[in-house]
């Protein structure tokens, strides 16, 4: 809901939200968040647009690297309120 409300990504549009967190994420910095039997878990905070030019958040983002790659792959994601 926040994700309409502040960005007006919907369920239908979603994919401009997922290409500017791939994109961005990359850039960013990653906070290892903690480590278990699946893996170690990064925190990223990405600041992305909305579909207009006057919406803009940060989105916190959650990440998995298995102990038997070394890709990182999306697990949550929430906008925080500032």
């Amino acid at each position: 809901m926040l994700f309409e409300k502040l960005l007006g990504f919907t369920k239908e549009n979603y994919n401009g939200l997922i290409s500017q967190i791939q994109n961005k994420a990359l850039d960013a910095e990653a906070f290892l968040h903690s480590e278990d039997q699946f893996g170690k878990r990064y925190t990223v905070d990405v600041d992305v647009e909305g579909i207009s030019e006057d919406m803009q958040a940060t989105v916190r983002t959650g990440w998995l690297v298995s102990d038997a790659s070394n890709e990182a792959h999306l697990v949550t994601l929430y906008v925080i309120r500032r």
